[in-house]
């Protein structure tokens, strides 16, 4: 099994942002860049530092714990000389100013520097005609939803609110998320019955992100399944496929689509009204749709050879851009480990 971020400095990603920088603005615009912080952990620690509240800052995209990263944020009325701050392993460079917060999804896409660890022979060769074949013909990668997406139960906590099941989803929130835990358990002890007060300590930004989860994991496994039934023909023919919502129209997909989602809801016990939360309406998602595939045409080994850290293998360093929502570690595993067996097997 091949071996990502054995260092924070071995997942470098550097953030494409859209642009749209002045000399004026009420928010004040700097890359930052971090080591081994969360992006939400490092917004804090500055946030604590410059002694401003959290709702100031803004940021387009999550990035990685265990990573080198730099990423865009904006800083309502914030001063160029919070680029002083002196913070272990948090750093911020002043690129000027902003009319607007930076909000999610405002950036073009990511590029990344990676070493991956721990391959064989086997494996090395996978990458070298990846980069070969890739260079003729961008190859069309799977666009699952990474790891990264799920935690070990955001999914699960997803589809207990979905579902309305809100003592279920609090129990889970108390065994599974321990940042925020503490004040939702001690609610809860006090009013036993009153599960969706205890909920709403958390942040609305984590609920939405536990009802995100949920969709991503649809989304993951109607992709997987209608790959596994018919493989060949699927690119051409779907460029998208839905990221089931209240708003998601089933009977409007193309046929073997609709069959594999209505499958999957089934199997599930869920509809698409089941987003509509009337009893926590901030919880309501109408859904979308996404590409299916994913490129990295610009795909290249950086580097090869001996793997200092794992005795006997080989490591490889690449580099390559991919658009916004597109995951790296979905790319490496998918070339270096094949088409998953079952959903429960994505990458």
């Amino acid at each position: 099994m091949h071996a990502l971020k054995h260092f924070p400095e071995d997942f470098a990603v550097r953030e494409i942002p859209l642009g749209g920088l002045s000399d004026t603005g009420e928010y004040a615009v700097f890359e930052m860049r971090k080591r081994n912080y969360t992006t939400q952990d490092a917004l804090k620690r500055i946030a604590e530092e410059a002694r401003k509240p959290l709702k100031d800052f803004g940021f387009a995209g999550n990035k990685d714990r265990k990573a080198v990263t730099a990423q865009y944020i904006s800083v309502f009325r914030g001063s160029p000389s919070l680029q002083d701050l002196s913070l272990a392993d948090i750093s911020l460079t002043f690129k000027g100013f902003s009319l607007r917060k930076i909000a999610l999804g405002d950036l073009e896409g990511n590029s990344f520097t990676i070493t991956i660890r721990n391959i064989d022979g086997a494996g090395i060769e996978r990458i070298k005609k990846f980069e070969k074949e890739n260079k003729k013909t961008p190859s069309h990668i799977p666009n699952y939803f990474g790891p990264q997406r799920f935690s070990s139960a955001n999914h699960l906590i997803g589809k207990a609110l979905v579902t309305k099941d809100f003592r279920n989803a609090i129990g889970l929130v108390l065994q599974h998320d321990n940042e925020h835990s503490s004040r939702a358990g001690m609610s809860l002890k006090e009013n036993p019955n009153n599960t969706i007060s205890a909920l709403r300590l958390l942040p609305a930004s984590t609920l939405r992100m536990y009802v995100h989860a949920y969709q991503s994991s649809l989304f993951n496994t109607l992709l997987h399944h209608l790959l596994a039934q018919n493989p060949a023909p699927l690119l051409p023919t779907i460029p998208l496929l839905p990221i089931i919502g209240f708003g998601t129209e089933i009977g409007e997909l193309e046929s073997h689509t609709q069959e594999a989602a209505n499958e999957l809801l089934q199997q599930e016990g869920v509809s698409p009204r089941d987003f509509i939360n009337r009893q926590m309406p901030e919880l309501s998602s109408e859904g979308g749709m996404r590409a299916a595939f994913f490129t990295a045409p610009d795909f290249r080994i950086t580097g090869i050879g001996e793997d200092e850290c794992f005795a006997g293998r080989e490591k490889a360093t690449v580099e390559f851009t991919l658009k916004k929502s597109c995951y790296a570690t979905v790319l490496l595993s998918y070339l270096l480990e094949g088409f998953p067996d079952a959903p429960d097997d994505l990458p």
